[in-house]
């Protein structure tokens, strides 16, 4: 075989594999709703927010299952610095 047709055959079968794990990969998110994946996941509608703070849920945890940075968890963050583990520093 001419050696640059298998170096060829080589790539192509690595794309090949790496195709499967993004693909797998792709699955996964959409099994799991995972939120780093922006494109998967689904807005929250205004009404669904309404209803979440209406049961008392942190505005900031709010934000996070939709997705979006309200005005008020803006005002939030600006307000008070968060330290690594989400908790605000020097409380």
């Amino acid at each position: 075989m001419h050696p640059v047709l298998h170096q060829v055959l080589e790539i192509e079968d690595r794309v090949h594999r790496l195709e499967k794990c993004i693909f797998k990969v792709m699955r996964r998110l959409q099994m799991t709703g995972d939120p780093r994946d922006r494109n998967l996941r689904r807005r929250m509608t205004v009404q669904q927010m309404a209803m979440l703070e209406s049961r008392g849920v942190r505005q900031i945890e709010i934000a996070a299952r939709a997705g979006v940075m309200t005005r008020q968890v803006r005002a939030l963050l600006s307000r008070v610095r968060l330290g690594k583990n989400g908790r605000p520093l020097g409380s």
